[in-house]
């Protein structure tokens, strides 16, 4: 049966000679494989460049119950970017954020307010040119909500030590090595509550924005997101200097 829905690529890979299988998170039916015929090839109306990560497309498929790949009857881009494709830094984020969401999205059922949250950020992100180094970081912050792990905001001038383990800021330093520090416990503190405007605005050195990467980093794999071993995340820490 033919249906139409809107899909956020998270991933892809070549298939066959001119094929490709593209990993989305689509806003009726979750996350789904979909294999794409004869984008690759010279003469074909439908182009494989028009899958990259974190590009949202308006797909036509044949949907078939139970199967762990759909088929892409036709496909086209939900929304025309005019920068992040084309920026080398934030085609790093891009490519990070997609290879996190890769990673931890995982229910093949409908989640509109996810969805919607996703798309709207990659709007944003695209549609503010200046002052995107910050967000990467704060939009990992952002979708512990959705993952069920969001950290309990109870930072004070007791509570200054944020446990990675339990979610909370606690008054005293664990009996573990899984804590952030005082510093960054008051900026996880108030990046929770912050949304991407007011995130722009924050002036990271290159060391400390990659120090608190390296804790959110922490914070997702001890809660069963391992993300220690993305492809982009050194290129990344790399650009931001």
């Amino acid at each position: 049966m033919l249906e139409k829905t809107k899909g956020i690529v998270l991933h892809y890979l070549k298939f066959g000679e001119s094929s490709i299988i593209a990993n989305m998170f689509t806003d009726t039916l979750g996350r789904k494989s979909f294999m794409i015929k004869g984008v690759r090839g010279r003469k074909t109306k439908l182009k494989a460049n028009q899958v990259q990560p974190l590009f949202i497309l308006d797909i036509e498929f044949y949907h078939k119950e139970n199967q762990d790949l759909q088929l892409i009857r036709e496909f086209s881009p939900a929304i025309s970017f005019n920068d992040f494709p084309y920026n080398v830094k934030k085609s790093a984020q891009a490519m990070f954020m997609a290879e996190v969401l890769h990673k931890s999205l995982r229910q093949e059922e409908t989640d509109t307010a996810l969805f919607d949250f996703l798309e709207n950020s990659i709007e944003y992100f695209d549609l503010h040119t200046t002052g995107s180094a910050n967000f990467h970081l704060l939009f990992l912050i952002k979708l512990t909500r959705f993952l069920g792990i969001l950290p309990l905001k109870n930072h004070s001038e007791a509570n200054r030590i944020f446990d990675i383990r339990e979610g909370t800021f606690n008054a005293a330093v664990p009996f573990h090595f899984q804590f952030l520090d005082t510093q960054s416990a008051e900026i996880l503190s108030k990046m929770l509550d912050m949304n991407y405007e007011e995130g722009s605005k924050i002036r990271f050195s290159h060391q400390e924005r990659n120090h608190l990467l390296d804790e959110i980093v922490r914070f997702y794999s001890y809660h069963h997101y391992n993300l220690l071993n993305l492809k982009s995340y050194s290129i990344l820490k790399e650009l931001f200097v």
